[in-house]
């Protein structure tokens, strides 16, 4: 947890350093950055958008297209590109 990388990433520290490179700052949160940005509904999706999972906001991801996302899973496991309906969905944001 707290990681922002290269060598180990927490979910927020991902997405925070993938708008970096857009020019856009994000806070170090899930739960932060779900107060962020535009609020964008599921079927309005677009690549790069910060897709927040679980009660309580406690997972951030980028919305990678075709209903996946790339996200930071947990200490000790690699970023990966998973299918968005494997986690419990609780809303999108676009920031910037």
């Amino acid at each position: 947890y707290g990681g922002t990388g290269p060598k180990g990433w927490d979910c927020s520290g991902l997405t925070m350093k993938a708008w970096k490179a857009a020019r856009v700052e994000l806070r170090h949160s899930a739960g932060k950055q779900y107060r962020l940005g535009k609020k964008i509904s599921k079927s309005r999706l677009r690549n790069g958008d910060l897709v927040f999972f679980y009660p309580g906001i406690r997972h951030v991801a980028l919305y990678a297209g075709h209903g996946k996302v790339i996200h930071a899973p947990h200490p000790g496991k690699k970023v990966t590109y998973i299918k968005m309906k494997y986690m419990p969905y609780m809303g999108a944001r676009r920031p910037g």
